[in-house]
């Protein structure tokens, strides 16, 4: 399984006990967080979207290139499995989920493919970064890479995907393939603080955006 970003990308920032509260809020400069926490699993065939409709929480027909959806997967008796970050990249869905619980929701889903025209992958060679703050939208343009124009908003620049995601300030997330994503993570470090990847969960919190776990 290929979690969402390299092992090679190290923060500056050593923890959350290190950062005052008053910059947590809207960090300037903005900070660039590991999203390693995080897994991609990839949904193809003719029939991933019926087959996403039928297990998942949300209507995932809203689901294109230039949005995003948060969708939840449950047990018959409503109780979560997992919460994904939905988007299409090419032409097929993509499926951001908590590591942990990646192995068991995956095993889970492929039994009720049956006959569906559906693959579903767990070794995608993409990575993900995550930026948060003011000056992101510069810092992307810096970068050559287009911002999304809304929360949820998908934009796109040859081989990255850029999505808007919801929260207390302007925060995206960045995938692409790893060398490319390491390529990234270079550029982008000269003007944001590397920060770890609980930064990014505390937003996540802050926020009101859920995760599962395999504790809870």
């Amino acid at each position: 399984m290929s979690r969402s970003n390299q092992d090679t990308f190290q923060p500056t920032v050593p923890s959350l006990d290190t950062l005052a509260c008053n910059e947590w809020a809207n960090p300037v400069p903005p900070w660039l967080c590991s999203l390693s926490d995080f897994c991609l699993v990839r949904v193809s065939g003719a029939d991933a979207l019926d087959f996403l409709n039928s297990q998942l929480t949300n209507d995932l027909q809203a689901v294109d290139v230039n949005e995003s959806r948060l969708a939840g997967y449950c047990s018959s008796k409503g109780r979560l499995h997992g919460i994904f970050r939905v988007f299409l990249r090419d032409g097929e869905y993509f499926l951001r989920l908590e590591a942990g619980v990646a192995a068991a929701v995956i095993q889970r889903l492929r039994m009720f493919v049956l006959r569906a025209q559906v693959e579903i992958e767990e070794d995608v060679p993409l990575g993900g970064v995550g930026l948060i703050g003011a000056g992101s939208d510069a810092l992307l343009k810096n970068a050559g890479l287009p911002a999304p124009e809304r929360p949820s908003g998908v934009a796109s620049h040859a081989d990255c995907s850029v999505i808007g995601t919801p929260g207390v300030c302007k925060r995206c997330e960045i995938y692409a393939p790893h060398a490319a994503l390491a390529t990234l993570w270079e550029t982008l470090s000269k003007a944001a603080v590397p920060a770890p990847s609980d930064v990014w969960r505390l937003h996540d919190v802050l926020s009101g955006i859920p995760h599962i776990y395999p504790q809870t």
